[in-house]
């Protein structure tokens, strides 16, 4: 009935939020052992394989305006699901399960990303921590014409020890 166009476009989304999802998972595995040339790598990956994702997405975005048109669904934007209900059984179903897959990696890819971002923050929160540790302190700290200290309130540890 001309699902393959349809299928073939969720078949290739799918494989795409799979890849992304093994994408954030290697990112949290950089972000906790602190190797950043790994999490470069992750997000090239990761911009090649969204610019693939948003191809897909018009890719299926054509398929079903293709299909609603031959099958005259009166809706002008039908679901997946509301598609699905209207083909013969087994199209059907292999629409839904695909539709149901797609569903279901988009959710693991969104939490995934739900924890790294929480990663991320805490290894920024972290570096400016330390930054601010070693900071330089309010600015006012400095010396006098004469080679006296002038003095600031401390701000940092290393102007506290030393």
């Amino acid at each position: 009935m001309g699902t393959d166009r349809l299928s073939d476009a969720l078949r290739g989304e799918l494989e795409c939020l799979d890849a992304l999802l093994s994408c954030a998972q290697r990112k949290a595995e950089a972000a906790v052992g602190d190797d950043l040339a790994g999490l470069l790598s992750v997000l090239e990956r990761e911009c090649s394989l969204t610019d693939k994702a948003k191809l897909l997405e018009g890719e299926r975005k054509e398929a079903v305006a293709e299909l609603v048109a031959s099958l005259a669904i009166a809706s002008p934007s039908p679901s997946l699901g509301e598609i699905a209900r209207v083909l013969p059984d087994e199209e059907g179903r292999l629409l839904e399960d695909l539709r149901r897959e797609v569903l279901s990696s988009a959710e693991r890819l969104r939490a995934a990303n739900v924890k790294n971002a929480a990663l991320l923050t805490q290894a920024l929160e972290f570096a400016n921590f330390n930054l601010r540790l070693l900071g330089v302190g309010s600015g006012d700290a400095g010396y006098n014409r004469d080679g006296g200290r002038r003095q600031a309130s401390p701000s940092a540890v290393v102007d506290e020890v030393f």
